[in-house]
C-alpha cells in the first residue's frame, strides 16, 4: 500500500519522494508507531491529484461525485440512483481496499448486490408489481434489522481482527453492519432507512478524517446533511400520498 497520508510516497528502490514538506512536518510527530505497516510501491503516477499538499488518487475524487450525485438522486426518490450508486461502489472498492478498510471494501460488494434488488424492487416490486411504496417498517421488521446488525457486526469484527491488519477494526464492523441493513431498508423504500444512514454518517466522518481520506469524510459530511434533507422529504412525500391510498 503507498502511504500517502504523510507527504510522501515509497518506490520500489526505497527512495523517498516529496510531495509538500510542510505537510510531512506537520505529521512528523505520528509517524514512530507507522513505521512497521510500511509498504513499498511506484512512484505517483500521473492519475494522483494533489490537493493541498496531499496526493490525491483519481477514485477518491470519482467515489465523490457518483456518491454525491446517487444520494442526492435518492433523496428525490429517482430510479437513477442505482445505476450511479452501483458504479459509486466500483470505485471505492478499490479506495477502500488502498486504504486498509477491508471490511468497507467487501461492503461494496454487498451493496451493488441490493442495488440491483433494490433497482428491480423500485420497479417490479409491490403487489400489483409496480414498484413498492413508500413505507414504514413494521415493529418485528425493524426488530429483525436491529438484531442483523449486531450479528453481522460481531462476525466482520472477529473476521477483521483474526485475519487482518485493520487498525479500526470495531468502528469498522459496527458501520458495515449498519450500512448493509440501511440499504436494504431503503431497496424496500422503508422511510426509517435514513435514521440509519444518519447515525452511519456521524461515525464515517471521525473514522475517514483518521485514515487520512479528508475528501471522502467530507462526502460523508455532505451525505449527513443530505440524508436528513432525505427524511424529511420522504416523509412529506408518504403524508402527500395518504389521502390517494386511502381513496
Amino acid at each position: 500500500m503507498t502511504m500517502k497520508r504523510f507527504g510522501f510516497k515509497f518506490s520500489s528502490t526505497n527512495s523517498a519522494r516529496i510531495v509538500a514538506p510542510s505537510d510531512f512536518a506537520q505529521n512528523f510527530r505520528f509517524l514512530p508507531h507507522k513505521f512497521p505497516r510500511l509498504r513499498f510501491s511506484q512512484a505517483p503516477s500521473n492519475s494522483d491529484f494533489c490537493i493541498r499538499g496531499r496526493l490525491m488518487d483519481w477514485t477518491e475524487i470519482a467515489g465523490f461525485v457518483t456518491g454525491a450525485l446517487c444520494v442526492w438522486l435518492l433523496v428525490k426518490r429517482n430510479i437513477w440512483n442505482f445505476p450511479v450508486g452501483m458504479l459509486n461502489y466500483v470505485f471505492f472498492i478499490f479506495l477502500f481496499t488502498r486504504s486498509g478498510l477491508y471490511a468497507d471494501a467487501g461492503l461494496q460488494v454487498i451493496y451493488f448486490i441490493l442495488a440491483s434488488l433494490g433497482w428491480y424492487w423500485w420497479l417490479r416490486g409491490g403487489p400489483q408489481k409496480d414498484g413498492v411504496e413508500l413505507s414504514e417498517p413494521k415493529p418485528w421488521e425493524l426488530a429483525a434489522c436491529g438484531v442483523a446488525i449486531i450479528v453481522i457486526a460481531a462476525i466482520i469484527q472477529y473476521v477483521l481482527h483474526r485475519y487482518t491488519d485493520s487498525t479500526v477494526a470495531g468502528l469498522d464492523a459496527i458501520t458495515t453492519a449498519m450500512s448493509l441493513v440501511a440499504q436494504f431498508m431503503l431497496s424496500r423504500k422503508w422511510i426509517a432507512n435514513w435514521w440509519l444512514w444518519i447515525a452511519v454518517d456521524v461515525i464515517y466522518i471521525p473514522l475517514y478524517v483518521y485514515k487520512g481520506l479528508w475528501l471522502t469524510a467530507g462526502l460523508y459530511a455532505v451525505f449527513l446533511v443530505m440524508c436528513i434533507i432525505g427524511l424529511i422529504e420522504w416523509r412529506q412525500a408518504r403524508k402527500e400520498n395518504a389521502p390517494e391510498a386511502v381513496s
